[in-house]
């Protein structure tokens, strides 16, 4: 058996688990170790690397969790401008402000930066949790954590402007020390319950630990999803009928404490319910 995990290109890749019971797996996803009777759904890890962002040092004040590319060409600001819903700051070189996304309300909108000299950066702001960035929506579409919210505007402003996406990269400016980023997901579409365990080695230097939830309901009002950590509820959610709801939060460290196995739960109130998870970890890899 061999659980699907997407790369930092976006190309489904397996790796081997190992069986230490009939059922029961064990595997490392970016150093960090998963254990349980059935496998996350998806999972991804990819790397944080900083870059020189021309006219960007204000981010190192406001942003929190970014994408950012060079298309290596001029950008015609006055095109990528027509599809920011608002703007902030506005100069010859440079356009700040930020960009709804399809299908999302506004406070999911993502700020974004874009200079002349063929920068773009999509970016949330540094009280906020890196979950944010999940797109629910593409989620439901493809069972991946990518395209993620930062995606998509990094997407809509090439295409207004006439451009090329190249290949996305990311950087948390308020961890600067953070090099890597791991998603897992997994999802509940009956009664009861479907869970995980994981395990964060000590000799990793975790920065954040994030948690986002969603769930649809067939038309079953009332009908609630709960997100557990060890036994414990960190997010409970009541969708409307026949519609979808979803959020995210922070969530305190010795919640998820280093160097022993938590176990991440989801649990359907009946059957009107899918319901997905995805724990989210920011941190330091040696």
């Amino acid at each position: 058996m061999a659980l699907l995990i997407k790369n930092e290109e976006g190309k489904m890749n397996q790796r081997n688990i190992a069986f230490f019971a009939k059922e029961l797996w064990m595997v490392i996803i970016g150093g960090i170790f998963l254990l349980g009777m059935v496998m996350p759904m998806a999972a991804q890890t990819f790397s944080l690397k900083k870059a020189s962002i021309t006219g960007g040092g204000f981010l190192n004040d406001e942003a929190g969790i970014a994408a950012y590319v060079n298309v290596n060409q001029a950008i015609d600001l006055s095109m990528a401008k027509k599809v920011f819903r608002t703007v902030e700051n506005e100069t010859d070189t440079c356009l700040n402000g930020s960009v709804g996304i399809p299908d999302l309300d506004e406070n999911q909108d993502a700020h974004v930066y874009v200079h002349k000299d063929g920068w773009i950066v999509a970016y949330y702001l540094n009280d906020e949790p890196v979950a944010k960035i999940l797109n629910w929506t593409r989620f439901a579409q493809d069972k991946t954590v990518r395209p993620n919210n930062l995606d998509v505007v990094i997407g809509i402003i090439c295409n207004s402007a006439g451009l090329p996406i190249p290949k996305i990269k990311y950087y948390d400016f308020k961890y600067p020390h953070a090099n890597r980023i791991v998603f897992i997901a997994d999802a509940n579409d009956a009664p009861g319950d479907n869970s995980f365990n994981v395990k964060l080695p000590s000799n990793f230097v975790f920065f954040e630990r994030s948690i986002s939830h969603y769930s649809h309901t067939d038309g079953n009002w009332g009908a609630k999803s709960e997100l557990l950590i060890d036994g414990a509820v960190l997010d409970k959610i009541a969708p409307p009928d026949h519609n979808w709801k979803y959020q995210y939060k922070t969530i305190n460290p010795t919640t998820l404490s280093i160097d022993e196995f938590h176990t991440v739960n989801i649990k359907n109130s009946d059957s009107s319910l899918f319901s997905c998870g995805v724990l989210v970890l920011v941190y330091q890899e040696p």
